[in-house]
């Protein structure tokens, strides 16, 4: 199908770009950062960043050139023609160029792979696998969606079934149609895109949240071996990640009443448990990739781009290391030196600085960690300039993309101190973090006192994620800061998993079943959440819905793609109307509110206009209503009659509208009124 050509033909696209912006990467995996042997696999890191850059690379080209003929019929169609089209070009004169040179052999790439290597990465692919699949799939024309993700996947699915069918461009927010989109909406567009050349919905999702989710894994992987020399590291520092370290398992345990069966009680869970707030959203576990889908791509270009520029932060560092390692060398020997701000490659940096940019639309959060993390390690690193050119290019390309598809600014920013905790103060933030990250939190602690300066540093400089999410919002909705939390946890994880390896290979045995018992507690309640998402995220336990529900069908066939659908608040439930008008990709003037509202829309306002609507008992009045609000359509259904926030008067509809389209009876009767 075409749909998997187009995927195949972006990996080869971006491992062309690769080979263009960054020739030295065939030799990054050879030693660590410290020049010590490595010779790990080159497949690690080559391959997860040229799927990432040739997804971004594709993506946009299509994106661009489907606005572009938005006013065909079928723009998706010329843009995916071209986009193709030139791919295969640039493919066939690069790797003419690539092969003719022997820049790169199969060889080079895929070589050295080790038997844990092997166990380790076949054991994270089944893992998550089976999670994305059981989470979200197709049978029989039933469309399964998991109880952990349904929530979440009300904008995903109408978003991603906006471009197959509504072909949504310019683009809308579907979820608060007739303005502007501040929604990430770029990894939607691709599964749409997918669906589109072929691909059945369940695949042109579930594919590409699997491949990026492999790519951050891998790249973490080469990360935590760079930075500690050590395979094993990256090992646990990739355990860490599949299983958060936290003392929610066992705050639920002691909170357990006695004489309670313990084993018997956690197997017939079926929520997520956690002594912090919202974390029975399961805000920190696994499931967050689960339902994210777009979240891992984001984070594989934060590895890819921080790997690319740890170097120069080394370099800095060896060279103060050899004056002495005196602070002052840092204003002699760095900041007023030209070696501290001149460039020594370009390429790199505009590579770096054009997959930065664009991932905006992709995952504006990664966009701006990977920001805050990269100016830190600019700050003490040599040839900054580099840095400065990164940054200029992906500003650029975030600022465009935010004056072409939001009208103002894209984020709200406020000072919000404490995050989710308790009372908002030091101790009580310091208390969260504690009940948050269990055991990594003191180990951490133990390996930045004994550790040298350059990790010191890096400790210091992703931790900054943390201090981010402590005091800053950028949306209404702070919960959404547990992104940069979990970001900085995943860096701390490779320095917990050097400790545990130190000491695990320490002389005394006692030490080694130290290690092992933290270890073990460390990952017991990640382990205990992956338990409660495969429960949760099966046939039995999930929102079904008929693909071809005949409300479905003709709203794909009658409702055309600018036409604003005003319904009840809507979301993905077991068999609903909602769930019907979803899956059509139609544009809903005022659905679910807590997807708009958390992206920063006036949801409240629409919910008082939708209100005067429904209830409205003059018709000139209904009429300037449904025309200043752009409406086209009208739906009214039981959940209107059952409303607590106004009375519904249907008996104005029934006289002076249209029906569009209607079915059942009664009180279940559902009509679709013409509304001009």
């Amino acid at each position: 199908m075409l749909g998997f050509v187009y995927l195949i033909l972006s990996i080869l696209l971006g491992f062309v770009a690769v080979n263009l912006f960054f020739p030295q990467m065939k030799f990054f995996t050879e030693t660590d950062y410290n020049g010590q042997r490595l010779d790990l696999s080159l497949c690690f890191m080559i391959l997860p960043v040229s799927f990432t850059f040739g997804i971004i690379v594709m993506n946009w080209i299509s994106y661009i050139l489907a606005c572009m003929f938005s006013h065909s019929d079928v723009p998706l169609f010329l843009a995916d023609e071209i986009t193709m089209v030139f791919a295969i070009i640039v493919i066939g004169v690069g790797l003419f160029i690539i092969i003719r040179g022997r820049i790169i052999t199969l060889r080079d790439i895929f070589s050295g792979v080790t038997p844990e290597e092997k166990f380790m990465f076949a054991a994270i692919a089944a893992l998550f696998a089976f999670l994305i699949a059981r989470s979200f799939f197709v049978s029989h024309g039933q469309l399964y969606v998991g109880l952990t993700v349904f929530s979440d996947f009300t904008p995903h699915v109408s978003m991603i079934r906006s471009f197959s069918i509504g072909q949504n461009f310019p683009t809308q927010y579907s979820l608060f149609a007739g303005e502007d989109v501040k929604y990430h909406f770029m990894f939607q567009f691709l599964a749409g895109n997918l669906e589109f050349l072929g691909m059945r919905l369940d695949w042109a999702f579930n594919l590409p949240s699997f491949l990026s989710v492999m790519s951050m894994f891998s790249l973490l992987y080469v990360l935590a071996c760079k930075i500690t020399g050590r395979r094993a590291a990256g090992i646990i520092a990739c355990t860490l990640l599949t299983f958060r370290s936290s003392f929610s398992l066992f705050y639920y345990i002691a909170g357990l009443p006695k004489g309670t069966k313990i084993f018997k009680t956690l197997l017939d869970n079926t929520e997520f448990i956690g002594s912090t707030q919202n974390e029975s959203w399961g805000l920190w576990n696994l499931n967050v990739y689960i339902n994210q889908r777009h979240l891992a791509l984001g984070i594989s270009v934060m590895l890819a781009i921080v790997l690319i520029f740890l170097p120069r932060l080394y370099e800095s560092f060896e060279r103060m290391k050899e004056e002495g390692g005196r602070i002052r060398n840092y204003f002699s020997d760095s900041l007023l030196c030209p070696e501290g701000w001149l460039p020594e490659e370009i390429l790199p940096a505009v590579g770096a600085g054009l997959l930065l940019g664009g991932l905006g639309f992709f995952n504006g959060a990664v966009l701006l960690a990977t920001i805050i993390v990269l100016f830190f390690i600019a700050a003490m690193s040599h040839h900054r300039l580099e840095f400065v050119i990164t940054a200029a290019i992906a500003g650029v390309l975030a600022i465009i993309q935010e004056k072409v598809f939001v009208d103002g600014s894209a984020f709200s920013t406020s000072f919000r101190y404490g995050f989710l905790s308790d009372n908002g103060t030091t101790s009580s933030s310091i208390y969260f973090l504690v009940k948050l990250l269990g055991f990594l939190l003191p180990l951490l602690i133990v390996y930045f006192a004994l550790t040298d300066g350059v990790r010191r540093y890096i400790i210091i400089a992703t931790s900054m994620l943390m201090v981010f999410a402590f005091t800053v919002s950028m949306t209404p909705d702070i919960a959404v800061n547990h992104k940069y939390i979990m970001f900085a946890v995943m860096f701390f994880d490779i320095f917990a998993a050097d400790a545990l390896v130190d000491m695990f290979t320490h002389e005394k045995y006692a030490m080694r079943a130290i290690a092992g018992i933290i270890l073990l507690c460390m990952i017991s309640t990640g382990i205990y959440d992956t338990y409660i998402i495969t429960k949760r995220s099966n046939a039995k336990n999930s929102m079904v819905n008929n693909l071809d529900a005949p409300l479905t069908v003709w709203m794909e066939e009658n409702c055309p793609k600018d036409d604003i659908v005003l319904t009840p608040n809507y979301y993905l439930s077991n068999s609903s109307n909602g769930s019907s008008v979803l899956l059509s990709g139609a544009m809903l003037y005022n659905a679910w509110q807590y997807f708009a509202w958390s992206c920063g829309y006036d949801t409240s306002g629409r919910d008082m206009i939708a209100a005067e609507i429904y209830s409205c008992q003059s018709l000139s009045k209904l009429k300037e209503l449904i025309e200043t609000a752009g409406i086209d359509y009208i739906v009214v259904e039981r959940a209107n009659r059952e409303s607590l926030d106004y009375e519904l008067n249907e008996t104005i509809f029934e006289n002076n509208f249209k029906v569009a389209y209607t079915e059942g009876a009664d009180i279940d009767k559902l009509t679709v009124y013409y509304a001009k």
